[in-house]
């Protein structure tokens, strides 16, 4: 019997292997490098942790530990904001602007690879039943 959550769940665990094997080569986890990526899109504004654990979906604790690591390997500094030191900016270092660089080149190999074989309809299609389960979960009482 088809199952849409099956399926799902399928065709997460095979992008995540993906996406974990396309980051390896730079020293960073899958979803350090879609924080780095983000920091990368946004550097012109501020961003700050509260930012970081939206954009991933976890907890504060979480979003520390990732920070941390990404300050330790030199990818990020955080810096106190001048008018409340309880919140740190974070900021983009030059190391990491390069792995982005070339992390965003093999995703957009990884996109293309994905598409074959499918038309502009068949994404269309894909999106909008994509668009229809996330209004059905988060519409979904309790």
């Amino acid at each position: 019997m088809f199952s849409i959550i099956l399926s799902m769940k399928s065709l997460h665990h095979t992008m995540m292997r993906r996406f974990e094997k396309e980051s390896k080569d730079f020293d960073a986890t899958g979803g350090q490098l879609m924080v780095l990526k983000f920091l990368y899109d946004h550097e012109n504004g501020d961003v700050y942790q509260k930012d970081v654990e939206k954009l991933i979906d976890v907890r504060g604790s979480t979003a520390t530990v990732i920070l941390q690591s990404l300050t330790k390997k030199g990818y990020i500094k955080r810096i106190p904001c001048s008018n409340d030191g309880r919140l740190k900016k974070i900021i983009l270092c030059e190391k990491a602007k390069k792995v982005i660089v070339e992390f965003e080149q093999r995703m957009a190999n990884l996109e293309k690879k994905i598409e074959e074989g499918l038309s502009m309809q068949d994404k269309e299609t894909f999106s909008l039943i994509v668009d229809k389960i996330k209004h059905n979960i988060e519409n979904q009482e309790n």
